[in-house]
């Protein structure tokens, strides 16, 4: 298969070349920064069909995406993940093919999903403390996303990095304590400022995530078969599945130069 185009750039001259594609909407846990009112969205699986992901896949690839991050809701949930994963690695234009995931689901397809040709991980984690954890996620299981870490570390993933939301019930010393665990077994640790997306964008260096406008590089497809230009802010544009190039084209001119507010969607129909 041949390689994709020259990469794209956006109106402001930004290289735009990761796509963040939301393969489900559904989600085993209800964490109360992604859904906040409880209103049951995390169990909304979105409408994409493995035919229309693979069409937004080798399309994303042929206009000169090089990036791919697969999310959801949680993607793991989704029963044709490595397929997806395979297709994807099969087009070879791919650099970095990626997952964020809660990790919940993981030890057990950490293996095939690396030789499916998955190259790195982003697992969320808030907490060590396992009372906590469960409040945060809405029930969840500590151990299980633990078990999940070291799956992925005995897979070979050529990067695993640790997502930490912090918010205002956070502390100090919970942040250490996810630090100093990330540091000790050899993982990246990002720092994520929770954030609504009905309040507007606002940079802020002392976290890693959200990034910063200027070097934006990326476009987002959500579960039901939209691309955000931005992630903060309302514009959709509906791909048409028989030029999903031209939508994607599209959306890359469409990026504003800084985010504002969102307030169409939930964060759990955006991937993030």
């Amino acid at each position: 298969m041949k390689r994709g185009q020259k990469l794209l750039s956006d109106s402001f001259n930004r290289p735009i070349y990761y796509l963040r594609l939301a393969v489900t909407g559904a989600c085993n846990l209800k964490c109360s920064y992604c859904a906040p009112d409880n209103s049951g969205m995390c169990e909304k699986g979105g409408t994409l069909t493995a035919g229309q992901l693979k069409a937004i896949i080798s399309a994303a690839g042929r206009v000169g995406f090089t990036k791919l991050r697969f999310t959801g809701g949680e993607p793991l949930v989704r029963k044709d993940l490595i397929e997806l994963i395979e297709y994807a690695a099969g087009w070879k234009v791919y650099k970095y093919i990626s997952m964020t995931t809660n990790g919940t689901l993981l030890a057990p397809l950490a293996v095939k999903l690396h030789r499916a040709g998955l190259n790195s991980v982003n697992i969320s984690l808030d907490s060590l403390d396992a009372e906590r954890y469960a409040h945060i996620t809405g029930g969840g299981r500590l151990q299980n996303v633990l078990d999940g870490i070291t799956a992925a570390k005995e897979a070979g993933f050529e990067c695993i990095k640790i997502n930490s939301v912090v918010g205002v019930h956070t502390t100090q010393a919970e942040v250490l304590e996810l630090a100093a665990f990330c540091q000790e077994q050899g993982l990246i640790h990002q720092r994520i400022k929770e954030y609504r997306l009905y309040e507007k964008k606002v940079d802020d260096p002392s976290f890693d995530r959200p990034p910063r406008c200027g070097g934006c590089n990326r476009i987002r497809v959500t579960s039901d078969g939209y691309i955000k230009p931005c992630l903060h802010g309302d514009e959709e544009i509906p791909i048409d599945f028989s030029d999903v190039e031209s939508s994607l084209q599209l959306a890359v001119l469409h990026k504003p130069r800084n985010g504002g507010d969102g307030t169409n969607r939930p964060m759990v129909q955006i991937g993030g």
